[in-house]
């Protein structure tokens, strides 16, 4: 996944965020345990339609476990 915003961009991989939760404004990926804690918080507000919010939420269901 890469993280995008007007002062940096940082890429992970799918092993670093394996869970996330959602909430009405936000997805937030968590890291494992094994790290500590560690998360990366993407704004529902940065998708241009609920669409995309939709097509996130399928990826990150693909490749990360709900909380």
């Amino acid at each position: 996944m890469r993280v995008t915003s007007r002062d940096s961009e940082t890429t992970y991989r799918w092993p670093m965020l394996t869970r996330y939760a959602e909430t009405d404004e936000l997805f937030v990926l968590l890291t494992p345990d094994k790290y500590g804690v560690g998360l990366v918080v993407l704004p529902k507000r940065g998708a241009a339609e609920p669409a995309d919010a939709d097509r996130l939420r399928a990826v990150l269901d693909r490749n990360a476990t709900r909380i």
